[in-house]
């Protein structure tokens, strides 16, 4: 039963199911279910380290024992042996890789990732890459966002120990609370009554830097699934107005159970507007007419690589190649660009990735300045007093949340305003 739900997840993840989609897919609950969390996890966090010497073990039983046996286990040795795999060879390929091949295949195999990430990594984190990967590859802490507009978070967490859930406040975010123990989180009847969302620490604080003002609206344009746009109704409570824009309508439908779930009533949920000319805008329908040039804030959470959240999606470092690295700057640029006609002309725009790539980040926030008249503002001016032990350097324009530096998902944000409002 184990072997075929290993198998089972495992093909899913061939298909590019994440790793959740791929254990639902193993039908499989409880215990079982987590051991198999465990092994797939396992695979995907030793699959490229793994692919450069035995790219010829294809069964995921036989790819987990030849992990196992490169990471030290000598009871995987005799599996292998069985399988007719010649343990020693493997380790004998591997030590040639780490002593004559390409600088980006040495970082590549001890932080099991492609060439192409291992050089993007490098060249954004220099020294700081493998550990890095080193951290994302350990499973994240399960961390819950506080619905602040209906409960506090000692509330809450007096609330979750009644229902069986043990957590400790989160070393950063002030609405955040740390689940202890291992294993899923239980249906809880504090989450099926909007008192809490799940939500890593760093996306917590993208929404905290946005600061929403009550007294114009604050537009998520890049919204999804809506985590970070109902951490902003959350900090507005009852007042202000939240307008959360996506192109993929089935996002904006789990946004919307979540909004009920959560009585975000201050919340606006569109489509967003879809330009067909890359040299002007799309034309708008009267909602959002009313709401152009006049938000205070505009978040743009942009589509990325994603390598900022391996800890919580280990699935995206084998979807991530080098045509995607080269097409994404481009797009997130477009993105950003877009969402520039929502801003007021003192408002703040909100740049924030789960990437640290330089690219996706300090790449895009370059043009932005350098074509369309923003200035990228120092974190002194916008980042909170509680949150300024995160910054190395207050007068940086890029706020970078690590995983191995700061306990969270990697996250860059940036804060920029239009030059001409700063006159």
């Amino acid at each position: 039963m184990r072997q075929h739900g290993l198998s089972t997840a495992w093909e899913a993840i061939v298909q590019g199911a994440s790793l959740a989609q791929a254990c639902d897919a193993a039908g499989m609950r409880g215990a079982p279910r987590g051991v198999l969390v465990r092994d797939v996890r396992r695979l995907l966090a030793g699959e490229a380290r793994l692919a450069r010497i035995a790219n010829s073990i294809r069964t995921p039983e036989l790819m987990l024992a030849a992990i196992r046996a490169l990471e030290g286990e000598p009871a995987a040795d005799s599996e292998l042996a069985r399988a007719g795999v010649d343990v020693q060879e493997l380790r004998q390929r591997e030590a040639r890789i780490l002593e004559y091949g390409s600088p980006a295949a040495r970082l590549g195999q001890r932080g099991s990732v492609s060439d192409e990430v291992a050089a993007a990594l490098e060249g954004t984190l220099g020294a700081g890459t493998l550990e890095f990967l080193n951290a994302s590859w350990k499973a994240a802490p399960l961390c819950l966002r506080v619905n602040q507009a209906r409960i506090s978070r000692d509330e809450l967490r007096a609330r979750l120990e009644t229902e069986g859930i043990a957590t400790e406040p989160c070393t950063w975010s002030a609405v955040g609370l740390r689940v202890l123990g291992t294993g899923a989180l239980p249906m809880s009847k504090a989450w099926e009554e909007g008192l809490y969302e799940v939500q890593d620490e760093a996306s917590q604080l993208v929404a905290q830097v946005v600061a929403p003002t009550r007294s114009a609206p604050v537009v998520d344009a890049c919204a999804g699934s809506g985590g970070k746009t109902l951490a902003l109704c959350a900090q507005l409570g009852t007042r202000g107005r939240v307008v959360a824009l996506d192109i993929g309508l089935r996002r904006l439908t789990e946004l919307r159970k979540r909004a009920a779930r959560a009585q975000a009533f201050n919340l606006l949920v569109h489509e967003a507007p879809r330009s067909t000319d890359a040299s002007s805008p799309a034309v708008l329908d009267p909602v959002l007419r009313a709401i152009e040039g006049r938000a205070a804030r505009v978040l743009v959470d942009a589509p990325c690589s994603g390598l900022g959240a391996m800890r919580r999606k280990p699935d995206v470092a084998r979807r991530v190649d080098q045509a995607m690295l080269e097409r994404l700057p481009a797009q997130q640029y477009a993105i950003a660009r877009e969402a520039l006609r929502w801003l007021k002309p003192d408002g703040l725009l909100i740049y924030a990735t789960c990437t640290p790539l330089a690219a996706e980040n300090e790449g895009v926030v370059a043009r932005l300045v350098s074509e369309d008249g923003m200035q990228a503002l120092p974190q002194r001016e916008w980042l909170p007093a509680e949150l300024h032990g995160l910054s190395s350097n207050l007068d940086g324009t890029a706020l970078r949340l690590l995983p191995h530096a700061h306990a969270m998902d990697g996250f860059v944000v940036h804060v920029l305003r239009s030059r001409a409002a700063a006159r």
